[in-house]
């Protein structure tokens, strides 16, 4: 679902890069979104478009794919009493058939980089988050097989292990981390249907469970942690249909062992549309595609932006796979108040586990 996110957050951003793209944001110094989320979406032009079938290869899918319009790599996680986002979107500022004529300038670039970084400290009650905007030219940002980076926040990729480390104003996150599980290719074979039409669509990929350790640090001091992250893969071109107003997204890991991914798609009345969809990975790594009637998601709490007085979701009991799964945020205000406005954060289950949830398309 981020790589959606990317693309609305890109349309609204790039015309401004010119002058943002070494500056950071902050919560002392917020953007404020003039634009609804589905009023940001367009598609691109001369870009590919994902198809069914696709054969996925490990690790250069890890890798950029410059062909698509847009892409991103999130990596989420719950170490003791913190959770950490760090996302670095790619969007590309010209099609491919323009790469073609040669640019002298060293400033020239064919895509533009984003990233999200966010520490939720659960001990002391804060939410640390940032943005940050560059160009992929002179170094400042870009996406290689092993590497994205937007200035200093940079991912490190391979087959067997990743590192991801970012830094701003006291916060800081350095981790290493392994997976202790398969990719899962999520959709049908990782080509996740969103909408009516088959351009509607992204390729998508997780790794639903990575062992991590290394450091947080925020402004009351430094600590040495372990836990485990959440990574997702999302390439695409097309967005949503007009008719959608957001989306809630669900990352869960358990403590048996099993994880959940489930994304539900919410047109502008609020309900779920039957794009809606996710995956049911168990203990051994066996997954079972889930439809939207597969599961029941009942909200059980609010709460209040006090940016602008939206009202999110802030409880929430899932039956699916013959379990009832109650979820809550670990903080209440994990509410990303960039470019575009969301919720993404952590959150516990009651009866043992904790995960990550994103929540698009309910600030006013």
């Amino acid at each position: 679902m981020r790589a959606l996110l990317a693309s609305l957050l890109f349309l609204l951003m790039v015309p401004l890069l010119a002058g943002w793209f070494q500056r950071a944001w902050s919560p002392a110094a917020p953007v404020r979104p003039s634009l609804k989320v589905t009023d940001l979406m367009a598609g691109g032009e001369g870009f590919s478009n994902p198809k069914p079938g696709r054969r996925f290869r490990f690790p250069e899918d890890h890798g950029p794919h410059d062909d698509f319009l847009s892409e991103w790599w999130y990596f989420t996680g719950n170490l003791e009493e913190f959770g950490y986002e760090l996302t670095l979107f790619r969007q590309a500022t010209e099609k491919p058939v323009d790469r073609l004529i040669p640019r002298t300038s060293a400033w020239a670039s064919k895509h533009s980089m984003m990233g999200h970084f966010a520490i939720s400290d659960v001990r002391s009650g804060k939410f640390h988050r940032f943005e940050r905007l560059s160009r992929a030219a002179v170094g400042l940002a870009g996406a290689t097989p092993r590497s994205v980076w937007v200035e200093d926040w940079k991912i490190d990729l391979s087959t067997s292990a990743f590192h991801v480390k970012a830094a701003a104003e006291g916060c800081m996150l350095d981790l290493s981390m392994k997976p202790l599980k398969a990719p899962v290719l999520q959709g049908e074979d990782g080509y996740s249907r969103k909408g009516d039409r088959p351009e509607q669509s992204s390729y998508y990929y997780s790794l639903t469970r990575l062992e991590t350790q290394g450091v947080v640090q925020v402004p009351s001091g430094r600590h040495s942690v372990r836990g485990t992250s959440w990574m997702d893969r999302e390439w695409s071109t097309q967005p949503l249909g007009k008719e959608m107003a957001g989306w809630d997204w669900f990352a869960l890991q358990l403590d048996d062992g099993c994880e959940l991914m489930f994304y539900q798609l919410r047109d502008k009345q609020g309900r779920s549309v039957q794009w809606s969809a996710g995956s049911w990975v168990s203990a051994d790594g066996k997954v079972t595609r889930l439809k939207r009637d597969d599961l029941k998601l009942e909200v059980t709490g609010h709460w209040r932006s006090p940016v602008d007085g939206a009202e999110y979701p802030a409880g929430w009991k899932i039956g699916v796979q013959g379990r009832e799964l109650v979820v809550k945020p670990r903080l209440s205000d994990q509410e990303m108040t960039g470019a575009v406005r969301y919720w993404e954060g952590a959150v516990e289950v009651s009866s043992g586990g904790r995960g990550y949830v994103e929540m698009v398309g309910y600030s006013r």
